[in-house]
């Protein structure tokens, strides 16, 4: 999981043989039945973050995250486009 499969990638991404590497954090927890699946109506919804947040307490500090990176990538590109502009 993140951020331990992010580091691996960036320290052998030049010795492996593929044009892109993606991690796939807890995918594999829940193909080898470690962890639960949300029910199908919090998939649905776009809610199965907060099934795993309720499974396991300990994410919560992590997910804090989540909301300053979407802010920032927001931001970015508003920046990049020239709608916003940001005095140095």
């Amino acid at each position: 999981g993140a951020p331990k499969q992010d580091f691996w990638i960036a320290r052998n991404k030049t010795s492996i043989l593929a044009a892109t590497c993606i991690g796939v954090g807890g995918s594999f927890n829940v193909l080898a039945g470690k962890v639960k699946r949300a029910p199908d109506w919090m998939g649905r919804h776009g809610l199965e973050w907060l099934f795993r947040l309720a499974c396991q307490p300990a994410r919560f500090v992590r997910m804090l995250a989540l909301p300053r990176f979407v802010i920032r990538v927001i931001r970015e590109r508003l920046c990049y486009t020239g709608i916003l502009k940001i005095r140095e």
